[in-house]
């Protein structure tokens, strides 16, 4: 093997380290490695057919281990690790894994603020929710994929924001306050989220999606972990000049029952409907909503790190934005449909 040219060489040790991130993934987490082309990377004989000897010598004699290994588990496997809320509980999911939500009947909105009435059913689809907010590692694959200069990615609307703006990469992106490789990416419009979203074969979770995911199966409680204080919960009131999001698996903070991290404080993260004052006068029962066909801001869900209010981490608590913000205390996270 080593007697190879570098090329042919380079594709055996990614072969051997994907091989050994997908087992010790599965291992982990309990989970199922579910994308395309992703057996021939978990069959030692395929491998072996392939000429790659899975030797603990090889294992030893690949230089900057565990950086491969990381960099295939974002951008490879991670990403199509799909998890149960049991699974996820389990321990610290990977970065870029989704978990399997089964939707069905919640109670939406609350009376502790006017534009979360009425109070209302809403019956959603099973639908993947990313575990985390999207990470920088993993943002840096769209930039690298040339997902800026792409015109199909983008909505009309957003094709004609980015070229009166000219942008490359996201407002922090050089900025080492916001930028190490697990923090969530900050400082993209929702332009840029929901572009990203497409490239990554996903889109933006609806505001109806975000708040089922929030309340984690919890029924009438403030937070997603119920009514304790926030403070050791999630992490917010940062000084806005100082203040940072935490790397998504930053360990501290317990998920909710759902397994999903982060869904108070961190990062406000983007949804993808138009934000509307309220619900609407009906109380009837809604089926997959989508929310106002119009508007001027997106909804936005679940505060900051330099959130200094209690209610903002609230899950019945609204917000929206200009949808060309670029602010450093959001981001947002991937849904998939089932």
């Amino acid at each position: 093997m080593w007697g190879m040219g570098c090329e042919e060489r380079n594709s055996m040790k990614n072969k051997l380290i994907a091989f050994d991130v997908t087992k010790a993934l599965e291992t982990s987490v309990g989970g199922r490695v579910e994308g395309i082309g992703l057996n021939n990377l978990t069959a030692k004989d395929q491998l072996r057919q392939a000429g790659v000897p899975i030797t603990p010598m090889v294992l030893e004699k690949i230089s900057d281990l565990s950086e491969i290994k990381e960099f295939f588990a974002s951008s490879i496997l991670g990403r199509r690790l799909i998890l149960t809320p049991e699974e996820a509980l389990r321990g610290m999911p990977p970065i870029g894994s989704f978990i399997k939500l089964s939707g069905g009947r919640f109670l939406m909105g609350s009376t502790s603020f006017a534009d979360a009435k009425p109070v209302h059913a809403v019956e959603l689809s099973p639908f993947l929710l990313s575990a985390h907010p999207v990470t920088n590692q993993e943002f840096r694959g769209f930039i690298e994929d040339g997902g800026y200069r792409n015109n199909g990615l983008w909505s009309e609307e957003g094709r004609a924001w980015l070229e009166s703006k000219g942008f490359t990469e996201p407002r922090f992106w050089q900025e080492p306050r916001f930028n190490r490789p697990k923090q969530p990416v900050v400082g993209v419009s929702w332009y840029e989220a929901n572009a990203y979203s497409r490239w990554a074969n996903g889109r933006l979770p609806t505001e109806a999606e975000i708040e089922y995911a929030a309340r984690g199966g919890l029924v009438g409680k403030k937070y997603p972990w119920g009514d304790a204080d926030p403070f050791g919960n999630a992490h917010y009131g940062q000084d806005a000049p100082s203040g940072a999001p935490f790397e998504v698996d930053q360990v501290g903070f317990n998920p909710n029952n759902f397994g999903l991290r982060h869904m108070a404080g961190n990062v406000w993260e983007w949804g993808a409907d138009w934000y509307a004052g309220d619900y609407g006068k009906s109380e009837v029962l809604t089926r997959d909503p989508k929310g106002s066909a119009t508007g001027r801001t997106r909804v936005l869900r679940g505060g900051s790190c330099i959130s200094i209010f209690d209610d903002f981490l609230r899950a019945d608590f609204r917000n929206g934005g200009n949808p060309g913000n670029r602010l450093n205390d959001t981001g947002f996270r991937l849904a998939r449909d089932l």
